[in-house]
């Protein structure tokens, strides 16, 4: 399972792993408020599942939020490619899982999360637009492209830096 996000063209290598770590957060934080990619709550556990062992060992909550061990989430990455970020699982048992939780199977009930809506991708892609402009305003574009191309893959950039807090 994996999803494909198309970035500008001029968007530098940095820029592009910011925009990754950035849409598995927002996947994350959207799954724990128990949102779909849609925006509307995600169906409610069966009461099977609420009277499991299972679910009262784990001191789940009526919240469906995707989370039981936290392996599933956890195993997303991302990389770069030619035109934007692939998000995708590590471990292909967590892919799985993943994929039966978005589309539904017989056991369980179809729970749409995996990605970004067309709203979250319209409002990344034009902060890091911004984020790009200003860089590139203040002479920073280029330096910071070549500081990147030496082997840090953090970039030394972090979002807040830009005041979007």
């Amino acid at each position: 399972m994996r999803y494909k996000l198309k970035t500008p063209k001029n968007l530098p290598p940095y820029l592009k792993k910011m925009i990754g770590r950035e849409v598995i957060r927002t996947i994350i934080d959207r799954n724990e408020a128990g949102v779909s990619i849609n925006g509307t709550k995600f169906v409610k556990y069966s009461d099977s599942y609420k009277n499991s062992e299972l679910f009262q060992a784990m001191g789940k909550s009526d919240l469906v939020n995707l989370r039981l061990f936290g392996d599933m989430q956890e195993s997303m990455a991302f990389r770069e490619t030619r035109d934007g970020v692939e998000i995708y699982f590590r471990e292909s048992e967590e892919a799985a899982k993943a994929h039966g939780h978005d589309r539904g199977s017989k056991i369980l009930p179809k729970r749409e999360w995996f990605g970004l809506n067309k709203s979250e991708e319209k409002n990344l892609i034009a902060k890091y637009e911004q984020i790009a402009q200003k860089l590139e305003d203040d002479g920073m574009l280029t330096a910071l492209d070549l500081f990147s191309r030496e082997g840090d893959d953090r970039a030394g950039l972090d979002v807040e830096e830009f005041g979007d807090e």
